[in-house]
């Protein structure tokens, strides 16, 4: 589905994924149009862009990507989502190319799996990166089959460049109670991470 959406700036393409029951503008009063090409989306059933049958992460982050195809062939965008559009964003990240991800104050319901990665830091960013993040995923496969669980660790790699920031004071909304801190983080995040132009 090609969602509504609006198209501004002038740079790499940064993609812009509101929360629930929000829409396009609830990005109003972030500005990265001088350092982006930024594209704004209605997540299907909201805003202006239709509804559909299945609302799943997968099936959301398909709609992003077929608007950015539709837009840009080819494009790598770095891909920002509040809440909702976090989990998007990291839906989006999963099955599509991207030069990177965002995901603000969308936790995935993962507290206590975030203190536990935490505790395990030096681990995760070191040589037992590995063994870790085999023990870890033994203990959701459950009675999946085997030759799954085989696949699914041969397909895991580390990822030493994602940070988690906690801003003060606490928000859901932390873009939006400082907007000129988020789009300088942003464009910082978008320096340390090699972003494709169209």
């Amino acid at each position: 589905m090609i969602l509504a959406h609006d198209l501004t700036g002038d740079g790499p393409l940064l993609v812009l994924i509101h929360g629930i029951t929000e829409n396009r503008s609830s990005w109003d009063p972030i500005d990265l149009t001088t350092a982006f090409t930024v594209l704004r989306v209605d997540a299907r059933g909201h805003g202006d862009s239709p509804a559909g049958d299945a609302y799943d992460p997968a099936t959301l982050a398909a709609d992003v990507h077929d608007t950015v195809e539709a837009l840009r062939p080819g494009a790598r965008p770095l891909v920002v989502g509040h809440s909702m559009g976090g989990l998007i964003a990291t839906a989006y990240g999963a099955r599509f190319p991207a030069s990177g991800i965002v995901n603000v104050d969308q936790p995935l319901a993962l507290r206590g799996l975030q203190e536990h990665v935490r505790t395990a830091e030096k681990a995760l960013r070191g040589d037992g990166f590995r063994e870790f993040i085999l023990g870890l995923f033994a203990q959701m496969y459950g009675d999946l089959d085997p030759a799954q669980t085989a696949r699914l660790d041969a397909l895991r790699a580390r990822i030493p460049q994602a940070v988690h920031e906690v801003w003060e004071p606490p928000t859901h909304y932390p873009h939006l109670q400082n907007p000129q801190k988020f789009a300088a983080r942003i464009r910082g995040f978008a320096a340390s991470t090699p972003v494709q132009t169209f």
